[in-house]
């Protein structure tokens, strides 16, 4: 374990087999520790809760990727403890391009808020109160199964791959992408075993994913939709994803369309679309083909869902 304020110009940190290390830090970082940090990676650390408990929302500035794998009980990502008069509105890593998660069974957010009392700037605090400090912190916490909740923004975010997730939902529902971009730049979208899912997007952030040119979604048992309907709308939905060339869907058993109200939709890059054990997918296809009357998709007829419907 380090101290609160360590590593200044470390730009790589690994974690291979750290079996039986419980925290990274014994206190809340400073915004000067690893300030130059790029590279975050975990890998079966069985005991690990999160990987820093921060004391400001400023921390890691520089952080480009971050791979966690393989630890069971990991809560969350990271913490971020500000004093309990400071409300936290933002929760930013402005450099952060590839973000894979993996095997996590008690993660319930990417980064979760943590009320921590006031304490003099002067005291020093022992590794015990340290110790109880954070305990009684993570007893507070609001548990969500959102993976990234409305305060977390990853503008630059190219690559989200995560697996083996036991959340509800990926975003937050009310995503507003014109008053506060979080994910416009991401091009590639994995998703695989999380059962929990019951669809990938809200309908209010697909015009925030103009970027997105590789969609996989796969193995998530009650996934019944790919775009969550948004009952407010006034007028008929438009999707467009002005990107998008391979969309895979995979063992989706209970997914039964791309969204469940009337809508209509364009896809005019889709190179390739593959569609394996999706057997109550029934209107889906019937604007791929629209887009592409020229058949430049290239794709054999028992990889479309059928029957074919217009929506």
């Amino acid at each position: 374990m380090v101290g609160c304020d360590a590593f200044p110009l470390l730009q790589s940190l690994i974690l291979h087999n750290l079996i039986n290390m419980e925290r990274l830090c014994i206190d809340r970082l400073k915004v000067e520790s690893f300030n130059q940090l790029k590279n975050i990676e975990a890998y079966n650390c069985d005991k690990l809760s999160n990987i820093f408990w921060f004391s400001t929302t400023k921390c890691l500035p520089r952080l480009e990727r971050i791979a966690v794998i393989n630890c069971s009980k990991m809560k969350e990502i990271f913490s971020i403890g500000e004093e309990v008069d400071n409300a936290i509105e933002k929760i930013e890593f402005a450099q952060l391009r590839s973000l894979s998660l993996g095997n996590l069974p008690e993660v319930t957010s990417f980064c979760c808020e943590v009320e921590t009392p006031s304490a003099s700037p002067n005291r020093q605090v022992s590794q015990e109160e340290s110790t109880a400090m954070y305990c009684s912190s993570e007893i507070t916490l609001d548990i969500s199964t959102l993976l990234f909740n409305e305060k977390v923004a990853l503008p630059n975010l190219e690559v989200l791959e995560i697996s083996e997730i036991n959340v509800d939902q990926i975003w937050h529902y009310n995503h507003l992408p014109v008053t506060f971009p979080r994910f416009q730049n991401l091009t590639r979208l994995i998703v695989w075993h999380c059962h929990k899912l019951k669809y990938i997007f809200s309908a209010s952030m697909i015009r925030s994913l103009k970027q997105l040119q590789r969609l996989e979604i796969c193995s998530c048992e009650d996934l019944q939709e790919i775009i969550s309907e948004n009952r407010t709308d006034q007028v008929i939905p438009y999707f467009v994803f002005p990107q998008l060339t391979t969309l895979k869907l995979q063992d989706l058993p209970k997914l039964r369309c791309l969204y469940p109200g009337m809508h209509s939709s364009e896809w005019p890059a889709l190179e390739i679309l593959l569609v394996y054990g999706c057997d109550k997918l029934k209107i889906f296809a019937a604007d791929l083909s629209q887009n592409n009357e020229n058949d430049q998709l290239g794709i054999p007829a028992q990889q479309l869902p059928l029957p074919l419907g217009k929506v």
